[in-house]
């Protein structure tokens, strides 16, 4: 299902023959502060998640960037259509990360932005994540080429304090309430154009691999 933004002027999303990874063929998606977007809803009573997708950007890396807000690879979204009220992976404040709305939440802590590791320009690369929303404690973590590059396990890993009547939600609820849609392209709160390609992605309850 396209995301309702992907249908204006600018954004695209196409299946292509231009590039590709595993086949012939790759899911194209060119456009800017606009959502370039899929959306897949997620089955009922889902509490965990694993997506892993091949990814090509043709014109910006993401992580070790010295400018930019936030840039969207995958979302998980819990209100149909709508983002206002999901987590978003990709690049914040120039390293791989999650922001959340609507409370603009950003990991990892400031002390790490603008630098670690990178989701390369011009080649394929492996991502894969995890949206773990079991009790006891809610968690996120990627991969990039099966490195570990980025994990939210603890408070520690926000960049925002929060007060103790808060503390329970950021552990144990954040990610549970929003496994509403999974949400693949780009989308640029920066306003960065890209010109991305995906292909063979792959969801599933349990851990992937890039194999």
């Amino acid at each position: 299902m396209l995301n309702p933004d992907s249908c204006n002027s600018g954004h695209e999303v196409a299946v292509s023959s231009e590039n590709a990874h595993g086949g012939s063929q790759s899911i194209l998606f060119e456009g800017s502060s606009g959502a370039a977007q899929l959306a897949w809803n997620i089955p009922p009573g889902t509490t965990r998640l694993y997506t892993r997708v091949w990814v090509f950007l043709s014109q910006r890396k993401l992580g070790n960037n010295s400018d930019g807000n936030h840039e969207t690879l995958i979302a998980l979204r819990g209100s149909p259509e709508g983002v206002t009220n999901e987590i978003r992976f990709g690049e914040i404040k120039g390293v791989i990360g999650t922001n959340v709305e609507p409370t603009d939440n950003i990991s990892p802590p400031a002390d790490q932005w603008n630098s670690g590791p990178e989701i390369p320009v011009q080649e394929w690369a492996c991502v894969e994540l995890a949206f773990l929303g079991e009790s006891p404690t809610n968690e996120l973590h990627a991969w990039v080429n099966g490195e570990l590059v980025h994990s939210i396990d603890s408070l520690d890993d926000w960049t925002h304090a929060f007060p103790e009547s808060d503390h329970e939600y950021w552990t144990s609820g954040w990610i549970a309430d929003r496994f509403n849609q999974l949400v693949f392209g780009w989308q640029s709160f920066s306003g960065f154009t890209e010109k991305l390609f995906m292909d063979d992605i792959v969801v599933a309850t349990d851990p992937i691999g890039c194999d």
